[in-house]
């Protein structure tokens, strides 16, 4: 697999993360419940960790495109 197509991947997956955290902040605030916002709100926080390793993945790839 060449870089492009790994770079290209990587961006799609820091995609789906976002919509992730996006969906689970919607339904924590959406809920009354507060053990079950609060569980939602910790997988929202989770999904930013994942969006934070999907762009150092991007940056790889960038960074290997230049050497």
């Amino acid at each position: 697999m060449n870089i492009d197509m790994l770079h290209a991947d990587f961006r799609e997956i820091f995609v789906h993360e976002e919509r992730a955290k996006a969906f689970y902040g919607h339904y924590a605030e959406q809920v009354e419940d507060p053990e079950i916002r609060k569980v939602l709100y910790s997988i929202a926080e989770e999904e930013k960790g994942h969006m934070k390793l999907a762009r150092e993945l991007m940056k790889m790839c960038d960074d290997e495109r230049t050497t």
